[in-house]
């Protein structure tokens, strides 16, 4: 009887309520510093570590200046470790905003049943505790990601992950607070360019509700003008940097990289399937179930904006526009469109139940608290096993490689070995997962690449020796690492220092 007539008090209820997005944060699962973009999205802001101010690449034009700042101060002031600790805040951002966007739609209480529920659904989704039941229900599956395998969050922390600040502006916006969310909304392109056009799509639905709202164009059209302003740096940042050299150089860039380098995320061709599908009905589904609200518009609009330059960009098959990729507002669409399909339907489960909900409400909390408490357990000894790992790429070469390098040294490794530039902080002749964004830059990228992939064809081993003092004098290259499945034979010009069952290290002649 006593047990019947537990009662939760509202402090436990909102302690609780604030403890979700963190728990939500633990749980998902995060990579080892640096896992593979990472690689690529930390290089110039570590660029004052070990030897990477002689990289050529950490000296090519930043793409992402905001974060690279980021990197670095983070780096300076927490250490490395810290940049776990921002994209758990990052990842209580999201959780805070989609579940918050919900709670607006239907309704939900924070210290409610359906909200607690659909945080715990919502959780066990994005952590993949519940991925071995079916694809749908995995970190990366397609109630969690857009099309092109692009996404918001992934198992590690880049300039893509700030596009959480979109989702919190929309959470601000539905809650009557513009101005906040146009600022919001105006963070995410600051530290992805690609973020532009979602955040203008956004802004345009801001402008439309607000005059409809109001019938006030003052108002509206400061928003508008807002955000503008707010994004005008990194707008004027990128046109001066990243304008094209001439034609002819930036429709060379542009070809290779959509035809060669990124066609997953860049060519429809290549990542549209019954997947993409899926999403765009999942998306319409939700806009159908919001038509009385003003995420209508929100979805809406950057939704048309998606498809409409997708069907243009894919009938003229322009390398620009794909590279402006369109199709990526879907990674903010899809969490939405997921989330308020998942609220929905509890929605619909509990005016059926309510009976037995408001007769039982405390007792279903407290056994709700339950998987909470669990989840909370898994995240933190999850999260503390991540502190515990070393980073990705550390292994014996490249600490040997550390421990050798010289200032004026270079290296020259296979294109596959991406890591090796962070974990040991060396510079790298080039590697084929970081490349420039500039176009003379990235052609030079592809020469490079063209280079070193020649010199390790294990068709071409006759001829190494020869390319490599070629290429040494030209690039001052000092070091070679060289795989042991097709070693190089009689080349007086390389000297080992180490070796290990997959790869051999070698000094070249100073001769």
């Amino acid at each position: 009887m006593h047990i019947m007539n537990i009662k939760l008090s509202n402090t436990t209820l909102l302690i609780i309520f604030s403890l979700l997005p963190i728990i939500f944060a633990l749980s998902f699962f995060q990579d080892p510093l640096y896992y593979n973009n990472q690689n690529t999205y930390f290089a110039h802001g570590l660029a004052g570590t070990g030897f990477l101010n002689n990289d050529w690449f950490i000296n090519t034009t930043d793409p992402f200046p905001v974060f690279s700042g980021l990197v670095k101060v983070v780096a300076m002031t927490l250490g490395e470790s810290g940049f776990h600790f921002i994209y758990l805040i990052i990842l209580a951002i999201f959780a805070y905003s989609i579940l918050g966007i919900a709670a607006i739609i239907y309704g939900f209480k924070k210290t409610g049943l359906q909200y607690w529920l659909l945080f715990i659904i919502t959780t066990a989704i994005y952590s993949g505790l519940v991925a071995k039941i079916h694809y749908l229900f995995s970190a990366d599956g397609p109630l969690t990601t857009g099309v092109a395998m692009q996404s918001v969050l992934s198992s590690n922390f880049q300039p893509s992950s700030f596009g959480v600040f979109i989702l919190l502006s929309i959470y601000l916006f539905l809650r009557d607070k513009p101005i906040l969310a146009i600022i919001c909304l105006a963070i995410a392109p600051s530290f992805h360019s690609t973020y532009l056009l979602c955040s203008a799509a956004v802004t345009i639905a801001y402008v439309l509700i607000t005059y409809n709202k109001t019938k006030d164009y003052r108002k509206a059209l400061f928003l508008g003008v807002l955000s503008l302003v707010l994004v005008l740096p990194i707008v004027s940042y990128n046109l001066v940097n990243f304008s094209p050299t001439t034609p002819e150089s930036s429709h060379q860039a542009q070809s290779i990289l959509v035809d060669s380098r990124i066609p997953h995320h860049a060519k429809i061709s290549q990542w549209f399937d019954k997947w993409s599908f899926f999403r765009i009905a999942l998306s319409v589904t939700a806009l159908y179930l919001v038509r009385k609200s003003q995420l209508f518009l929100i979805i809406l609009v950057p939704l048309i904006t998606a498809v409409g330059l997708s069907l243009v960009q894919l009938a003229t098959k322009n390398y620009g526009l794909a590279l402006l990729f369109p199709w990526r507002i879907s990674v903010l669409l899809v969490p939405i469109a997921s989330i308020i399909v998942l609220a929905g339907t509890l929605s619909f489960i509990f005016k059926r139940l309510d009976g037995i909900t408001a007769k039982n409400g405390d007792m279903i909390r407290l056994a709700l608290i339950v998987p909470i408490l669990l989840m909370g357990v898994f995240g933190i000894r999850q999260f503390m096993t991540l502190m515990s790992l070393p980073r990705s790429g550390v292994n014996p070469m490249s600490t040997f490689i550390a421990s050798i390098a010289q200032g004026q040294d270079t290296f020259l490794a296979p294109i596959e070995l991406g890591t090796l530039r962070l974990a040991a902080r060396v510079p790298v002749f080039v590697d084929y997962k970081s490349h420039p964004y500039k176009d003379t830059e990235f052609l030079e990228w592809f020469d490079r690449i063209n280079i070193s992939k020649n010199i390790y064809d294990p068709n071409h081993l006759d001829n190494a020796c020869n390319a490599l003092t070629d290429i040494a004098k030209k690039y001052a290259i000092t070091d070679v690492v060289w795989p042991t499945s097709h070693p190089i034979q009689n080349c007086t010009l390389l000297h080992e220092i180490y070796q290990d069952p997959d790869y051999v290290v070698y000094a070249l002649s100073k001769s």
